[in-house]
């Protein structure tokens, strides 16, 4: 169910790895780079402190799953999964 996966570092927005076909790595660094520093603007804005979120976002026919990298701080994931053949809760459980 993975259509596309992206490891991109946070400060820089560049993308250091990719598997899968479109959108391709630069667009998924780019647009997660995005969705993650407006979820942590939002989060210091309300006063819950500026950690790295994990986010999910179901959309019609996909879902994009963005999480930090836990022995990596400074880089994140960011996959999109094609919704009817993706089970999201055992993507989340085997990451």
């Amino acid at each position: 169910g993975v259509l596309s996966a992206c490891v991109f570092d946070l400060a820089s927005g560049q993308p250091l790895g990719h598997a899968g076909s479109r959108p391709g790595p630069d667009d998924l660094a780019r647009h997660g780079n995005a969705l993650l520093a407006a979820m942590m603007g939002a989060s210091r804005t309300m006063g819950l402190g500026a950690v790295v979120p994990e986010a999910t976002v179901t959309l019609g026919q996909h879902h994009l799953f963005l999480r930090p990298v836990p022995a990596h701080p400074g880089l994140a994931l960011h996959l999109v999964l094609d919704k009817p053949h993706a089970t999201l809760a055992l993507v989340q459980v085997q990451l």
